[in-house]
């Protein structure tokens, strides 16, 4: 899930865009606070996650990227 909030585990401006970890050339963030990324609510996933790289990076079963406070995830189970 990817959004334009701004990304707030950022070493620099809080604003700043960045790119996903997880193989996907997709950019994220920005500045509207209350994006709505939408709902995910009673959701499992069995069988995920995957190392991307010999760094220490994973795609998890559920990865949200700058999303906002309009969005709601509720219930997930992986």
């Amino acid at each position: 899930m990817y959004g334009d909030a701004p990304v707030l585990n950022s070493a620099t401006a809080a604003l700043q865009t960045a790119v996903s970890e997880d193989r996907q050339p997709l950019t994220y963030g920005g500045s509207n606070t209350a994006h709505n990324g939408g709902s995910l609510k009673y959701a499992r996933v069995e069988y995920a996650g995957q190392i991307i790289t010999t760094n220490n990076k994973e795609h998890d079963a559920f990865s949200s990227y700058s999303v906002g406070s309009g969005t709601v995830l509720e219930k997930l189970v992986s």
